[in-house]
């Protein structure tokens, strides 16, 4: 009689494990966060003026961040705001002389970015989820 539950009982560990497994991967890859990280890094031989990143997603905008604050050669910041699905942002750099950069970025859920911010030009990489 006992034989007969081995094999049910094999197959409900054997899902239950890949279950398990699949959670920890997701949660640590970041698959389903409504979240987008960018980080933005100075990569100019001058500080910046100001840095500011704005973000639209589902009919709706935001400022995920406004600074008069300058940024460092070599220092880098990290913004995170949520989007539902699919949405984009635009980085504005504020140079030491003036000169505005601008640089806009479609993104989905659970993307992260990095924006190198150069002397002529803000230059994008993206992933998602992680990898």
């Amino acid at each position: 009689m006992a034989r007969k539950f081995v094999k049910p009982v094999l197959i409900v560990l054997a899902i239950s494990i890949s279950f398990i497994a699949g959670a920890l991967t997701a949660s640590k890859r970041g698959w389903g966060s409504p979240l987008v990280t960018v980080a933005v890094h100075n990569n100019t031989s001058a500080p910046l003026r100001a840095v500011n990143l704005r973000y639209g997603s589902c009919a709706s905008e935001g400022t995920a961040f406004r600074s008069g604050k300058p940024l460092a050669v070599g220092e880098s910041r990290k913004f995170q705001f949520l989007v539902c699905g699919e949405g984009e942002y635009t980085v504005e750099a504020v140079l030491e002389n003036g000169r505005q950069l601008f640089s806009s970025t479609y993104v989905e859920s659970g993307y992260t970015s990095n924006e190198y911010i150069e002397p002529n030009r803000i230059r994008s990489e993206s992933s998602f989820y992680g990898w």
